[in-house]
């Protein structure tokens, strides 16, 4: 269960019927507009030679590079990762986030999370959100929150299927997808986040129909905030 579900805080504050968070709008925006390539998601140290540089390669589609920076940018401007995912069966990933923050000392509300699905069967990546979905519809997700189980299977599988809940593909034609925090080991001292609550991630992503020679890779670093998973406190 999560830190912040364990404390007793101020009474959550709920959304008027039909509110709709503008921050989390934004943030989705990102994935899909020139927006994107003004967010700063690999830290400065990362552009010299050296430090985490080895993680990052760019694409030979353009397409393809603009696809990793726009989604590493929606990552990156996310208030928290509370989950990654990856099913043993199917392959595929879920990536839980708690999108934009208007109350952060409360916790989510459903309206501000996401769930970011791959799926290698389809070869897409697609974003299941709440943004603009009226909040009654949305509150049985009110449980989910407040029992702090935005980090179970269950949760990304029911938000998926949940009928009220938005989705939106993001990329097609990607057969691989990979999320994973950097071990401390292969980043350097200097480039190391700050605070054990943020993690360095590699997104990595993999277009199998490229060319004659070779399928089209790419990868970026994003710094995040995490949940409670992976912490070494």
């Amino acid at each position: 269960m999560m830190q912040w579900m364990r404390q007793t805080r101020p009474a959550r504050h709920r959304p008027r019927r039909g509110q709709s968070t503008a921050g989390v709008a934004a943030v989705i925006a990102a994935v899909f507009g020139a927006a994107a390539a003004t967010l700063y998601f690999v830290p400065a140290s990362l552009q010299a030679e050296g430090g985490a540089k080895q993680h990052i390669t760019e694409a030979d589609d353009p397409d393809h590079q603009q696809v990793i920076e726009h989604l590493a940018a929606m990552l990156a401007r996310s208030y928290r990762i509370e989950a990654i995912r990856r099913d043993p069966v199917s392959d595929a990933v879920d990536v839980t986030i708690w999108l934009e923050a208007e109350h952060p000392d409360t916790g989510p509300t459903p309206g501000e999370l996401a769930v970011l699905r791959h799926s290698p069967v389809m070869q897409t990546v697609t974003l299941h959100h709440a943004a603009g979905v009226d909040g009654d519809l949305l509150e049985p997700w009110w449980g989910w929150i407040e029992q702090g189980r935005l980090d179970q299977d269950e949760f990304a599988r029911s938000w998926r299927t949940d009928p009220e809940i938005h989705r939106q593909v993001l990329a097609v034609g990607v057969s691989d997808f990979e999320l994973t925090e950097l071990e401390l080991a292969d980043v350097e001292q200097q480039d190391r986040p700050d605070s054990p609550d943020h993690a360095r991630l590699k997104l990595s992503l993999i277009w199998p129909v490229h060319s004659a020679d070779a399928p089209d890779r790419a990868s970026l670093v994003v710094d995040v905030r995490r949940g409670d998973w992976g912490r070494t406190e």
